[in-house]
């Protein structure tokens, strides 16, 4: 048998590192979001999965290329409260 590698375990990120969707949500419900400064290669994701209150599986995830989804940052938010 092979070595056991113990994978670095990412850092999930806290509200204020997200910037959230101004109306778009997950078809679970949580707003839609992307980490602050991601650059134009990434994307829209149910933001419990990115902070760790949900597991992948049935939520979204929209791609920068493919969509274009206004931010919080145009006045309306699905930020949780």
């Amino acid at each position: 048998m092979g070595q056991v590698i113990q994978l670095p375990q990412l850092r999930r990120p806290t509200l204020d590192e997200l910037v959230f969707a101004a109306t778009v949500r997950c078809r679970c419900g949580a707003g839609m979001a992307c980490q602050k400064g991601i650059g134009p290669q990434g994307k829209w994701s149910c933001s419990d999965v990115l902070l760790g209150n949900a597991d992948t599986g049935d939520h979204d995830e929209y791609g920068f290329f493919s969509y274009e989804i206004k931010s919080e940052q145009d006045g309306a938010t699905t930020r949780p409260r």
